[in-house]
């Protein structure tokens, strides 16, 4: 595969897919542990985020005996559990049952107070975003630095042929409030899972543009450029998106190409070539977080 795109291996145990040298402060891999498996995550020097996929385990925080019980059939019928802990903070997870989680870590100094955040299904409100066949659902879970040092994180769901990063958009540049210099990571399931869909990452000037086929458990390094992504016909797409950066703030700009179809009503008459050409990008705005998450114990600086 390409150094931008690559395959989470079968089994249980830990997947590293990416280092953290691929990426200036992302890694990230899945952990699967049976059932009575137990594993600790989390450290003195790095942020880390923790989304249960599927299955049934529970959360000890730091050195509570207390456990908070996280539970999830799959991501396309149920809302994540997701844990978010910055530096200086653990947890232990123990398999009740067969269980699957994303962990991705970047690097965090920990001089901010910053607290332990967990994130039940109930706290997560779903928002629909785009229409016709770029219509997706978005389930935002942390989406602002205000809570965290370097990442904002949160799961996209594609209907059958639908696309999503669309009208196609990017974060690689420096330019507040306009646009902040990002980095990426999406990991990507489908439902049935033999299902399959493609991802685009192109920059301006096409001087790089490549084209991924996507399947279960696949991941792409999204590193610059645009990139949209889209499911094959009958199959959903599901994909976790993690983004870091010096301030990471969900800004980004539209390939002004593209960003005309923000303006087309799905069914209507489309736009004569010149009328096409002339519309403007946008600046998406930033999307709100879930309200009132539970929390633990305060960061320490």
């Amino acid at each position: 595969m390409d150094d931008l795109h690559r395959k989470v291996k079968p089994g249980e145990g830990w997947h590293g897919v990416v280092k953290r040298s691929e990426m200036k402060y992302l890694d990230l891999g899945l952990l699967r542990l049976g059932r009575g498996q137990e594993e600790t995550l989390g450290g003195r020097l790095h942020e880390t985020v923790v989304v249960l996929t599927s299955g049934q385990c529970d959360a000890f925080v730091d050195d509570s005996r207390k456990a908070e019980r996280l539970e999830r059939a799959n991501v396309f019928d149920a809302m994540p559990w997701a844990i978010y802990l910055p530096a200086h903070h653990k947890v232990r997870i123990k398999a009740k049952k067969p269980t699957e989680l994303i962990v991705s870590t970047a690097p965090a100094s920990g001089k901010r107070d910053l607290a332990v955040r967990i994130i039940a299904p109930d706290q997560v409100k779903p928002v629909t975003r785009g229409s016709g066949n770029f219509e997706r659902e978005i389930r935002n879970l942390i989406v602002s630095t205000d809570d965290t040092e370097h990442v904002v994180f949160g799961e996209t769901i594609n209907g059958p042929g639908n696309w999503s990063s669309y009208p196609p958009h990017k974060h690689d540049t420096n330019n507040p409030p306009t646009e902040y210099a990002l980095e990426e990571i999406y990991l990507y399931k489908f439902h049935p899972p033999q299902g399959f869909g493609f991802q685009r990452v192109y920059t301006q000037g096409r001087k790089s543009d490549q084209t991924f086929l996507i399947e279960n458990d696949h991941v792409v390094l999204l590193k610059k450029g645009y990139h949209p992504v889209v499911a094959a016909g009958g199959y959903k797409l599901y994909y976790f998106w993690i983004i870091a950066g010096a301030q990471a703030r969900l800004c980004f700009v539209d390939d002004p190409e593209h960003a005309w179809v923000k303006q087309w009503e799905p069914g209507a008459p489309l736009p004569p070539p010149a009328a096409a050409k002339q519309a403007k990008p946008e600046k998406a705005p930033i999307q709100a977080a879930p309200k009132s998450p539970k929390k633990t114990a305060p960061g320490r600086k």
